[in-house]
């Protein structure tokens, strides 16, 4: 915010900066409520300490609770201060207890998990997800109208898949299995899904325009949005090499219409490394338009990354 309050002030093009004031927040912390009683889990967990808290996790006007038994917790009311006041933490038993995943698993022809403890919260925005680590993890996601009647959804390419991480953008997704491999899906976002220049991707594929025709004018009127990823697709951290190069991902972060993860190689470097990572003819500068970007890829490479979007929230996808 500048000094005329402006809150929205734009970049000052003669020095590069944006201008700033500071204020004064004079808003007291609000004490939320106990938490309701809560059922015995039977997920193998011998923690004979008191149920508690132990994560949160913020999303548009709610928070997400995880007890140290793997209870999931959901606490609405919080559009302002008033409201506040008169919110309460909601047990939501579907993100919570073994029997009722398998339900769900066995509606979508899924191998249930015999025992099961959510360990992980994560929110952003509109969503949160509830997830449990190790080979069996389960992943499930709910929404910010998501009750104590409502089951999660579950997508059957998440499951089961060693993940040790999900981060979340405003409208996309991102999670890290055990063995460094990174998928994203959900909206385009102005790239921060990852998965390459989707003016060079098969039309059709993911993360690519649904058709030629889509693709054609795009490049025409540089711009467009391929639509959204709804499987988690594998992220590849070699766009635009001429040979594959395996990367290990071991972090990720998420926010807005940005991604970004930390690698490292898996294979050293050869002698005609250099020869390797120039760009082949599809991987060109992006026609001028809304999301023009450099392709992963494009130039030295010193650390493979994300390409990353707008900060914004408006849902234009």
């Amino acid at each position: 915010m500048d000094s005329q309050g402006n809150k929205t002030a734009a970049v000052l093009p003669d020095t590069n900066t944006i201008p700033c004031e500071t204020w004064d927040l004079n808003e007291d912390p609000v004490r939320l409520p106990s938490l309701p009683p809560l059922p015995t889990l039977t997920n193998g967990d011998e923690d004979e300490k008191p149920t508690q808290l132990v994560q949160i996790a913020g999303l548009d006007g709610h928070l997400i609770g995880l007890t140290n038994k793997g209870h999931v917790l959901k606490f609405d009311g919080l559009d302002s201060a008033e409201t506040s006041s008169e919110g309460r933490w909601e047990y939501l038993p579907a993100f919570s207890e073994a029997a009722k995943v398998q339900e769900e698993y066995a509606e979508i022809g899924l191998d249930a998990p015999l025992t099961m403890k959510v360990t992980h919260i994560t929110a952003n925005f509109g969503h949160f997800i509830a997830y449990s680590t190790g080979s069996s993890s389960v992943v499930l996601i709910g929404k910010t109208n998501t009750s104590a009647d409502s089951q999660p959804k579950i997508i059957p390419e998440l499951q089961n898949k060693s993940i040790i991480s999900v981060v979340l953008g405003d409208y996309h997704s991102v999670a890290l299995t055990a063995n460094g491999k990174v998928f994203t899906w959900g909206a385009y976002s102005s790239g921060a899904l990852g998965l390459g220049d989707p003016h060079s991707l098969a039309p059709g594929s993911p993360g690519a325009f649904a058709t030629e025709a889509q693709r054609l004018l795009a490049l025409d009127r540089g711009r467009g949005t391929p639509p959204a990823v709804e499987v988690p697709t594998e992220v590849r951290f070699d766009h635009g090499r001429k040979t594959r190069k395996d990367r290990f991902c071991f972090s990720v972060a998420a926010a807005g219409w940005h991604t970004g993860a930390l690698v490292i190689d898996l294979e050293p470097d050869s002698e005609d490394a250099v020869e390797a990572i120039e760009l082949e003819p599809e991987h060109r500068p992006l026609p001028r338009g809304r999301f023009q970007q450099r392709p992963i890829g494009h130039g030295p490479i010193t650390l493979p990354g994300f390409r990353v979007g707008f900060p914004g929230r408006p849902q234009t996808e």
